[in-house]
């Protein structure tokens, strides 16, 4: 049992307000719920014997009363500059860690596993993929203080980490393609992320091409919120 009580002034100026958008069969239903509510009126209200129907009615009202915004304000996106400096520091940090790693290779007698070769220049592309999906970061994200969400404001998720991947990086990918293949993509590349930086430029949302194809936006934060369920 809920005891709701209601200010009648300010219930009609909210809705007097919404039946401007509404049809007119709400719109009926509204004025006849306006003519039950007076000022400080006491209403027992139990929603169990309610019907289905008019509970969803309510519901379909209250949401168009004060409707969930499902873009991010644009104030909280992170500006391009940003970006770019953030993945200039996650390229410096992950080579460092390759580095590193094929060095501990080399104190091998024995040649290096080719596996473990590929799995180590891999390493920039699959951790930050991993990271964007889990947290909607990156290394250099992290240390500037944005991240990667989707349209709800969460972690983007494995799709979409996937896909800003394969749209974003797809001629270094290219490039480990022995012959013409890989030559090519190694001249493209520059130019390609180039093209990624501008797209972001001229995108009144800061969205890039990426972005655009995985459906998510950079914002400030360190930290995206996971998905509930």
């Amino acid at each position: 049992m809920f005891l709701l009580f209601l200010d009648g002034a300010d219930i009609e100026h909210q809705i007097q307000g919404l039946l401007l958008s509404v049809s007119s069969e709400d719109e009926q239903r509204i004025k006849d719920l306006l003519e039950t509510v007076t000022s400080d009126t006491l209403v027992d209200f139990d929603p169990t014997q309610a019907s289905s129907e008019s509970l969803d009615w309510a519901r379909e009202m209250a949401s168009k009363m004060h409707p969930a915004s499902t873009s991010v304000d644009p104030l909280l996106l992170a500006p391009t500059a940003q970006r770019v400096l953030a993945a200039v520091i996650s390229y410096v940090a992950w080579w460092m860690l390759m580095v590193l790693l094929f060095a501990l290779l080399t104190l091998s007698p024995e040649a290096p596993p080719y596996g473990a070769v590929l799995a180590i220049s891999l390493l920039p592309l699959l951790g930050d993929t991993w990271l964007t999906a889990w947290n909607g970061t990156t290394p250099g994200k992290f240390v500037l203080g944005i991240r990667v969400v989707n349209s709800r404001g969460f972690a983007p998720g494995w799709r979409s980490s996937i896909i800003r991947t394969l749209v974003m990086m797809w001629p270094v990918m290219l490039a480990y393609w022995p012959g013409p293949l890989g030559q090519l993509a190694v001249a493209i590349t520059p130019a390609w992320l180039l093209l990624l930086v501008v797209s972001i430029i001229r995108d009144p949302e800061s969205q890039g091409l990426h972005d655009r194809l995985a459906g998510t936006r950079v914002v400030l934060g360190r930290h995206a919120e996971h998905p509930v369920g």
